[in-house]
């Protein structure tokens, strides 16, 4: 399987020097478990679709299990720890669900680790026009893991490329789309609008749990389009109530 991960360069608009560019990958091919399994599948003579879908629903709900129980997983694929995030009220504090949560990390295991060291890179062409989110952060929060988790009611802030928007058009905005349920709450009135960099309030009535946070816009400089660019941002924001 030889196919190169594409990248383009975009102006870095959070320095000064004009000719300061930063990379990110563009158009990475997705794999499905059924993709995979066809793949295997057609390279085995003696093993059929259904029982490599078996296996491998087994698989899945062991280590599901071995999670669950509160063990840590550590294979040739990935490696899983757990963090509780919250600030605790002294020693004889307890977890508490509403202040506290528990997170799940996941980092690559050897194999994988082994498998980016093949990746060919190559240069695409033509110019990057959808939004590009570097940093997610609660404005409000002191914990070291506010890039990634934010709470109702209060200020984030986002840096990046191409995040500024017409807030008066309902299409764009800074969204927070449920990853259950796939509904998309829009952000506040904007307090910054600019290029590099988006401060919005977070709905006080939005529900506790896990979203994908999503720029749209329109804009682009002097340019207006006539429909939505959309960029997302790479990590799961968790909402706390």
């Amino acid at each position: 399987m030889s196919q190169s991960l594409s990248y383009v360069l975009q102006e870095n608009l959070l320095t000064s020097d004009p000719d300061d560019y930063t990379a990110r990958p563009a158009n990475a091919k997705s794999y499905s478990q059924d993709a995979i399994i066809d793949l295997v599948a057609a390279e085995s003579t003696t093993v059929s679709k259904t029982d490599l879908l078996a296996v491998l629903n087994s698989y899945t709900e062991h280590i599901k299990s071995i999670v669950a129980s509160g063990c840590m997983v550590n294979t040739p694929l990935f490696t899983t720890s757990f963090s509780i995030s919250g600030v605790f009220k002294g020693a004889d504090d307890s977890f508490d669900s509403a202040r506290h949560a528990l997170r799940l990390n996941i980092q690559p295991g050897s194999a994988l680790r082994e498998a980016v060291t093949s990746v060919t890179l190559e240069k695409a062409r033509g110019t990057e026009t959808t939004p590009w989110i570097q940093s997610v952060q609660d404005r409000l929060s002191d914990d070291a893991a506010a890039n990634f988790e934010i709470t109702a009611g209060s200020m984030i802030q986002l840096k990046g490329a191409r995040l500024k928007y017409d807030d008066t058009d309902s299409e764009q905005g800074v969204f927070l789309i449920g990853t259950k349920t796939s509904e998309a709450v829009r952000m506040g009135k904007a307090v910054l609008n600019k290029p590099a960099m988006v401060i919005v309030q977070v709905p006080a009535d939005l529900s506790a749990g896990e979203y994908e946070l999503e720029v749209r816009t329109k804009v682009d400089g002097k340019h207006i389009y006539k429909t939505v660019k959309k960029g997302r941002f790479q990590r799961t924001i968790y909402v706390i109530a």
